[in-house]
């Protein structure tokens, strides 16, 4: 399909009308319409006119033409003003879940995953496009089948997968095995996850289940089911277009797992002393990638030298402190006037601080 000049490959809604889910005179946001003005040189490549939620209809011409010509390349150019990628997400949602078409479904997850290899830096785009994943995993699921466990929060509510996997469970009446307790717990937006099951998830984990399977050597914590409410499954689009209830089992819904504090309750003690059982281990690993940290080899900006003039302007700070010269004890960071700046001082450097790591995982839903 050409528009304006310039070829677009699939994946991408052309034409003149489509009206959006909810309703409304215009058209949806990720249309393309073939009509409306694009410039033939003027291209907001810096995406300067771009609005927060955009759409192609209402965007300046010149945005337009700078869409196009991302549409029309390769989709991969680092700097492209996520904007744009938003728009193309918009689309690919749309097609995936609100149309649920199974047939294009792999070919929209591929690239929805190859977007994320470009863009996943960006913090918004990284959520809404995981969110996007785990809904067409979810739309994939054969009955029976369980999707991916996930670790890690999404946003204010559960993940789909870690909602549908313990919600089954619990509605069937069968026992919900530890490693599924763990990604209850661990993708709670209100739990508290320290420093050791992120460093060293892995140990954590096996210590959690391990632990659990001890309490619980029947297989599996059995779960009453609170009745109240259904809890739906939503999905909702970045575009913020519309909203899907994911209807994995029929006509039943999932309970509401807000109900089951108390096997959360479990799951956080579980987690807790996993945690402290291996807080020495984390330490360690903590040590270990502050000593092979390029940036040791590099003083933090309070410990540079200090200039010649400085030197000779500033007077020393009192050898209580430790930052006299000779062999005193050395200059410390809260000095950043004088830290380094004595002849024949020595200069200790602080480690740099240590970051832990979260599993990977996908997210589930949110609203942009």
């Amino acid at each position: 399909m050409a528009v304006a000049g310039l070829t677009l490959p699939g994946l991408v809604y052309v034409g003149r009308t489509l009206p959006p889910a909810k309703g409304g005179e215009q058209n949806n946001n990720c249309l393309v319409d073939p009509g409306l003005a694009v410039p033939r040189t003027t291209s907001d490549t810096a995406g300067r006119h771009l609005e927060y939620c955009p759409s192609y209809g209402s965007m300046k011409p010149s945005s337009r033409r700078a869409y196009l010509e991302w549409l029309a390349g390769d989709r991969a150019a680092p700097g492209t003003p996520i904007g744009y990628v938003f728009l193309y997400l918009y689309g690919l949602e749309r097609r995936g879940v609100l149309e649920g078409s199974a047939e294009d479904r792999p070919a929209i997850r591929a690239e929805v995953e190859r977007l994320l290899s470009v863009y996943g830096d960006n913090g918004s785009f990284r959520h809404y496009a995981s969110c996007l994943l785990a809904a067409l995993d979810a739309l994939s699921l054969v009955p029976g089948t369980d999707p991916a466990p996930v670790f890690e929060p999404s946003g204010y509510e559960l993940p789909l997968s870690v909602r549908f996997a313990v919600g089954s469970r619990i509605r069937d009446g069968k026992p919900v095995e530890g490693v599924w307790l763990l990604a209850w717990t661990m993708s709670h937006p209100e739990t508290r996850v320290r420093t050791p099951a992120r460093r060293a998830f892995d140990r954590v984990r096996d210590e959690f289940v391990a632990e659990f399977e001890r309490r619980h050597p029947s297989g599996g914590l059995p779960i009453k089911w609170r009745k109240g409410a259904p809890s739906p499954a939503l999905y909702r689009a970045a575009s913020r277009t519309f909203e899907v209830d994911l209807a994995l089992f029929g006509s039943e819904r999932m309970p509401d797992l807000a109900r089951h504090a108390d096997a959360l309750a479990l799951g956080r003690e579980l987690l807790d002393l996993s945690s402290d059982r291996l807080d020495a281990y984390s330490r360690h690993l903590g040590k270990e990638a502050g000593r092979a940290s390029p940036s040791r080899s590099r003083p933090w900006p309070c410990c540079r030298p200090a200039s010649a003039s400085a030197r000779r302007t500033r007077r020393p700070p009192p050898t209580s402190r430790g930052c006299a010269s000779g062999r005193r004890r050395a200059p410390r960071c809260r000095w950043p006037s004088w830290a380094g700046a004595w002849p024949g001082g020595p200069m200790r450097e602080p480690p740099p601080p240590s970051r832990g790591s979260w599993p990977t995982s996908c997210a589930a839903s949110g609203s942009a």
